[in-house]
């Protein structure tokens, strides 16, 4: 059981009356109907941070921001975390340093950094789920550093990283070459998700191994050449990706000036 907090709730008025039930708090802003009572609102939920269980919403990045810098206590029981911003702009919506949840699953972050060189991920050895979305040149991390965190997150299922530009840029991406350090095992991962450029992406797959990878969907900004050894070396040692007898082995789709190929449950986009 729990007590929802939502968009139009009194949740002011009502929670101090109300068993100590975890909270469920859900507030989005679509069609800018978030009120100055759903700002209090908001806020009285997130202070009683050893009760939140769950935290969904999805606002404008001028609202977010104020309710995030509440969030520097460690949140307990804090199981699901899903913050987006409303616009595309370059807002460095940043999560506080101090945040902390260490029974936390599941965490959607849109258009909202990470605290300086992920100290985050370091706490959070349940998670399930881990979505990093529309990351903007503020929030940029390098394959190694993730990497280097991955491996205390032994349950992981979902990974999807989506970067909003290409980052780095095509002139800077023999950063990402060079020597890489021992695979990461990541036992549970199902599904693996990225958008990017293709050196981003072959210094991340060169040092993971998905035994249990069910599916794969990439995601290639525009560029006049690339070469995917390592990628490909995925697809061909992971046995999801392996097509039954007489099937067909890979398919091409060219739209809208974008490319599909597609392998067992593995795409790719460019």
């Amino acid at each position: 059981m729990h007590i929802l907090c939502t968009n139009g709730t009194r949740t002011v008025d009502t929670l101090d009356h109300l068993p100590t039930l975890p909270l469920s708090i859900d507030y989005r802003d679509t069609t800018a109907t978030i009120t100055r009572q759903d700002e209090l609102a908001i806020r009285h939920a997130l202070l009683l941070w050893d009760r939140v269980r769950h935290i969904d919403l999805h606002l404008p990045p001028s609202i977010l921001q104020k309710f995030i810098m509440l969030m520097d206590e460690p949140f307990s029981m804090l199981e699901h975390l899903s913050l987006s911003s409303t616009t595309k702009e370059d807002t460095s919506v940043v999560l506080p340093k101090t945040f902390l949840a260490p029974n936390l699953r599941h965490l959607t972050l849109l258009g909202i950094d990470l605290p300086q060189r992920l100290r985050l991920l370091s706490s959070t050895v349940s998670l399930v789920t881990l979505v990093l979305t529309n990351i903007r040149a503020s929030g940029y991390f390098s394959p190694r550093l993730l990497v280097a965190h991955l491996w205390s997150l032994p349950q992981l299922e979902k990974l999807s990283i989506e970067f909003s530009i290409p980052i780095p840029r095509p002139n800077a991406e023999r950063e990402l070459l060079g020597k890489h350090g021992t695979p990461v095992t990541l036992p549970n991962l199902k599904l693996l998700k990225f958008q990017g450029v293709s050196a981003y992406l072959e210094c991340l797959v060169a040092q993971i191994r998905a035994p249990l990878l069910e599916r794969l969907d990439i995601t290639l900004f525009n560029q006049l050449a690339f070469v995917l050894p390592h990628l490909l070396h995925l697809i061909n040692t992971t046995e999801a990706f392996k097509p039954p007898t007489q099937a067909p082995t890979a398919r091409v789709h060219f739209r809208s000036g974008v490319s599909m190929i597609t392998l067992g449950y593995a795409s790719l986009s460019v």
